[in-house]
C-alpha cells in the first residue's frame, strides 16, 4: 500500500490548501515508465500528468514551479534516501573537475518575496496596471496546445518564451486575447522587458547553488547546477 508523506512548499501562503500537499515514493516500474517517456520525447502534458500522480492534496497544474520543483526534490529524496544526487563540477579557482555528492537536505530553500503575492500588478506601457502572476505547472500544457493551435513553430524557443511571458497576464485577459495585443503592438517589448523582470525578482524555493571543498586545490567554492527530470527518478547513480 502507497505510503504518502506530507510536505510544506516554501510558497505555501499563496495556495487555499484544505488539506497537506503530500507525495508517496515512485515504484520501480512507475520510475522505468517514467524514463521511457523521457526517451520518446513526450510531451510536456504527458510528463506532468505522470508525475502529478504521486501528489495528492493540491491541483499539480496550479502550482506555481518554484514550489513544483521543490516537490520533486523531496520526491527524489523520499524515493531514494540513501542515494545521493551527484553533480560534476568544475571549480571556479583551479578549473579542475569534482564528482560530488549534493546532501538534498542541505540545500538552501528561499521564501517568497515580499514583493509577491495574489494581488501583484505590472505597469504596461498601454493600459496601466494589471494583475500579474507567476509561472504555473499548468504553463507549460497551455504553451504547447496554444502554439499546436496557431501552427506556430515548436521548436522557436523565443516564440515560446514570449508565450509564457503574455500567460502570467491570463489572470487579466485570456492568451488569445494577449497574443493579438501583442501582435498589434499595444502589449510593447518594454512590457515584455518588465514581465521578465519580474520573473527574475519574483522567484523563490530550491537554490540549485552548492559549497565544497575542491579535492585539487583544498579551497571552499559555490557551482550553480541545474537538475535535469530524469536526475530526479534516475535509473543509475553515476
Amino acid at each position: 500500500m502507497a505510503e504518502y508523506y506530507n510536505t510544506r512548499v516554501p510558497g505555501e501562503a499563496l495556495y487555499d490548501l484544505v488539506e497537506p500537499i503530500q507525495i508517496r515514493k515512485i515504484t520501480p516500474i512507475e520510475q522505468k515508465r517514467f524514463l521511457s517517456l523521457l526517451n520518446n520525447e513526450a510531451t510536456n502534458e504527458e510528463l506532468i500528468k505522470f508525475i502529478n500522480q504521486l501528489i495528492i492534496g493540491v491541483d499539480p497544474t496550479k502550482l506555481y514551479w518554484p514550489d513544483y520543483y521543490y516537490i520533486l526534490y523531496q520526491l527524489r529524496l523520499t524515493s531514494y534516501k540513501m542515494i545521493p544526487l551527484n553533480m560534476h563540477f568544475k571549480c571556479p579557482e583551479c578549473g579542475e573537475h569534482n564528482k560530488i555528492e549534493i546532501d538534498i537536505t542541505k540545500l538552501k530553500v528561499d521564501d517568497i518575496p515580499e514583493t509577491y503575492t495574489r494581488d501583484t500588478k505590472i505597469n504596461l506601457e498601454n493600459f496601466g496596471e494589471v494583475p500579474i502572476r507567476y509561472k504555473q505547472v499548468g504553463d507549460d500544457i497551455a504553451c504547447d496546445m496554444f502554439m499546436k493551435q496557431r501552427r506556430l513553430d515548436e521548436k522557436d524557443d523565443n516564440l515560446k518564451i514570449l508565450v509564457y511571458d503574455l500567460l502570467l497576464l491570463s489572470n487579466w485577459k485570456p492568451l488569445n486575447e494577449l497574443w493579438a495585443l501583442a501582435e498589434n503592438g499595444d502589449i510593447t517589448v518594454q512590457d515584455i522587458a518588465l514581465i521578465e523582470k519580474f520573473i527574475d525578482d519574483n522567484t523563490w524555493g530550491v537554490r540549485e547553488e552548492y559549497t565544497y571543498v575542491c579535492r585539487h586545490c583544498n579551497k571552499e567554492v559555490s557551482n550553480p547546477f541545474a537538475v535535469r527530470l530524469d536526475d530526479f527518478f534516475p535509473s543509475n547513480f553515476s
